[in-house]
């Protein structure tokens, strides 16, 4: 036998050992990475409302909207989220951007930019006259979910009562040397014009860590209240009052936005028990809500 064969093969074997050890340790350690990436203690799943065309048509929705009790519906079903559930804790946050009116003198990196716009000072229409808004990110916390998310009260108990078009605000460490308690800042959120009143500031570097991957820092960012009730009338004499509907749909969109807050759990593996509290919950009020997988 030609031995030089028998060493190429022997070569080729031992080469082929390594090469199939050397992928499987690639794989071992890619499996360690995405486990180290997704396998984490998370405890924030998201309660969202299924009211969109994917699930209705828009002669359908509009049905939904109008139909009675609706708005009190959902109001009902916020406050027995905000109830203490055994097993999970409702938490009351939405995130978005608020428009400031006037003309912006600030560093545009206080600025809600989406990373790379310079957004300060657009020039809209709003009310019958041009008037100019800058963007600037907001967080709206509940009573009780201030604790959850800041570990203290940042907020006093009434400032989540309604008083007119007053609301306090809490202001990131960037805005500093730019604001000072008691200073007022008229604002539009939801289509309404609202005066926020400044009262006090975040320590420096603040942050909400929902988990591994939603970890917000809001030293350019401002804090307020969501009200527990809203104290707009509502009231309609006829059909064509399109200012009392403006007011009806206003509320309904404020309480999606109160509901759409978090479920937070133990640990992620609650989250088949915590999805059957919503839907049950959801289902007593006629109301379509469950519970977001994520990841």
């Amino acid at each position: 036998m030609d031995m030089k064969k028998v060493y190429e093969k022997k070569y080729m074997r031992c080469f082929l050992i390594v090469g199939i050890f050397l992928a499987a340790a690639a794989a071992v350690c890619i499996y360690v990475v995405n486990r180290n990436r997704y396998d984490f203690d998370k405890s924030f799943f998201q309660i969202i409302d299924q009211y969109d065309t994917r699930s209705y048509t828009a002669e359908e929705l509009r049905e939904i909207y109008a139909r009675d009790h609706f708005l009190e519906d959902l109001v009902n079903f916020n406050e027995e989220l905000n109830r203490q559930q055994e097993g999970f804790q409702f938490v009351e946050i939405d995130i978005q951007p608020i428009e400031l009116i006037g003309h912006w003198d600030k560093p545009a990196s206080l600025v809600n930019g989406y990373g790379h716009k310079d957004l300060r000072n657009q020039k809209v229409q709003y009310e019958g006259k041009e008037i100019e808004i800058t963007p600037v990110d907001c967080f709206q916390v509940g009573k009780q979910s201030q604790f959850s998310l800041f570990g203290k009260e940042i907020f006093q108990e009434d400032a989540f009562v309604q008083q007119g078009d007053v609301v306090l605000l809490m202001l990131g460490s960037g805005f500093q040397g730019y604001y000072k308690t008691g200073d007022t800042i008229r604002f539009i959120y939801l289509n309404k014009t609202w005066t926020g009143k400044v009262a006090g500031f975040l320590e420096n570097e603040t942050k909400i860590a929902m988990d591994d991957f939603f970890v917000y820092e809001l030293d350019h960012a401002m804090v307020m209240p969501f009200f527990s009730r809203l104290d707009i009338n509502t009231e309609t004499e006829t059909d064509t009052d399109a200012g009392a509907y403006f007011d009806r749909d206003f509320q309904i969109d404020y309480f999606f936005r109160k509901n759409a807050g978090y479920l937070k759990m133990q640990n992620k593996e609650a989250y088949k028990e915590g999805r059957r509290l919503i839907e049950k919950l959801a289902e007593k009020y006629r109301l379509d809500y469950t519970l977001l997988r994520g990841y």
